[in-house]
């Protein structure tokens, strides 16, 4: 089995790149749909340095970052 060397676990610079490369340009999953059945109901929390606040509105999602 490879594993990568401990560098790549601890590093700062190795970290934003991950952020940049690949947190920052994919999906992440914020939590279950069943948390946001209902209107008004949201979750709010942080991906990778930024928050993110996902509510249900009227008839759909609706999110924001920053």
């Amino acid at each position: 089995m490879l594993n990568l060397d401990p560098l790549h676990y601890t590093s700062p610079d190795i970290h934003a790149q991950d952020v940049t490369r690949i947190f920052a340009r994919t999906w992440q999953l914020i939590g279950p749909a069943s948390r946001l059945l209902e209107r008004g109901n949201y979750i709010a929390t942080e991906i990778a340095g930024q928050k993110v606040f996902v509510v249900m509105a009227r008839d759909r999602l609706r999110a924001a970052q920053g």
